[in-house]
């Protein structure tokens, strides 16, 4: 089905050591240093490398490291990230939707993978005001998965507001991202300057002063 081709699409297997790994490339390398949030990733982390579970809810606007950090965990961990987005999970079809989150967190339990939803937004929407049923019954489905998953769970989402109430309840962690802050900015803007010319540039190279007044970079 729609969701095992997603799933496979995601990953290859090497014949050697029968490992998998994910296709996912970064447009740069990770660094926890380059994320402005509001919760230290290197405690994160730490933590799931002691307990190996938890519930994340991610949030923030696009392009601030939301889905790069699951992966970096999923480096640090040593596990497999099983990325669905909302497309790989809605159908149209009455109960197929549900059946689709299902099976997404059963691969994941079976994988002792990292499960991320990006665009969570779309399956974990207010209930108040709801009309049809249909859409009531996906979220408590979820819900319900949420509950009994054991293992590492992150939802991502720049859309925070529309969350439903007993669904962010459920989240251990609720971790915003947002923009770089100006210095870090300049240091990234320093490092990748460095990387392209083969060189290492030092941190006291150039003055930050320029990009001092700007903000959300």
């Amino acid at each position: 089905n729609r969701l095992r081709a997603a799933y496979l699409k995601s990953w290859e297997l090497e014949a050697d050591n029968v490992k998998v790994k994910n296709k996912y490339r970064a447009e740069t390398p990770f660094d926890v240093a380059f994320c402005n949030t509001s919760t230290p990733l290197e405690r994160v982390v730490d933590m799931l490398q002691k307990s190996g579970e938890g519930r994340f809810c991610l949030y923030g606007l696009p392009g601030t490291g939301k889905t790069a950090f699951v992966h970096h965990v999923g480096e640090q961990l040593g596990r497999k990230v099983l990325c669905y987005s909302a497309s790989d999970l809605l159908d149209r079809w009455v109960g197929v939707t549900e059946q689709n989150i299902a099976e997404a967190f059963e691969a994941a339990r079976k994988a002792n993978g990292i499960l991320l939803l990006d665009e969570v937004d779309s399956l974990l929407s207010s209930r108040e005001g709801r009309m049809q049923n249909w859409e009531a019954t996906q979220i408590t489905e979820l819900l319900v998965q949420m509950e009994r998953f054991h293992g590492i769970f992150f939802a991502a989402t720049h859309l925070k507001g529309v969350l439903d109430a007993a669904a962010i309840r459920r989240f251990d962690w609720k971790i915003e991202f947002q923009p770089l802050k100006p210095e870090q900015a300049w240091q990234l803007f320093l490092r990748s300057l460095g990387r392209r010319e083969g060189k290492v540039m030092p941190k006291d190279s150039m003055s930050p002063e320029p990009l001092m007044g700007l903000a959300g970079l």
